[in-house]
C-alpha cells in the first residue's frame, strides 16, 4: 500500500482537530496493488515513450504478501486519503526532478 505524504500530513491534523474515542487508527488508501502494476505505472509516467522490459526473478513467484490496512476506522470519522496513486507518483517525480536540477 502506498501513501501520499500529502494525504498523511492531511491525515495527522484531520484527527488531532477531531475528538474521537480510537486511541489508534490506521491511515492509508485501503488499496493495494501488485508488484507488476507499481512498476507498468511508474514506466508509463517517468518513461512514456521508452521501451523498458522488466525482468522478474522467477525464483520467488509468489511475490510479496499482501499488505494493506483496514482503514475502517478513519473511514468512519470521515477521512479518506484524495491523492490517487498516479497522481502520487507524477508529484513526486515531478518534486524529485525539481530537486535534482
Amino acid at each position: 500500500e502506498v501513501l501520499h505524504v500529502d494525504d498523511l500530513a492531511n491525515a495527522c491534523v484531520y484527527f488531532m482537530n477531531k475528538k474521537i474515542k480510537n486511541s489508534i487508527i490506521n491511515i492509508g488508501t485501503g488499496k493495494d496493488y501488485s508488484i507488476k502494476y507499481y512498476a507498468n505505472l511508474m514506466k508509463k509516467i517517468i518513461l512514456p515513450n521508452k521501451k523498458i522490459f522488466i525482468k522478474y526473478d522467477s525464483s520467488k513467484p509468489n511475490g510479496t504478501l499482501r499488505k494493506v490496512l483496514d482503514v475502517s476506522q478513519a473511514k468512519k470519522y470521515g477521512w479518506k486519503s484524495k491523492t490517487s496513486l498516479e497522481n502520487a507518483i507524477i508529484k513526486t517525480y515531478q518534486s524529485y526532478l525539481k530537486e535534482i536540477n
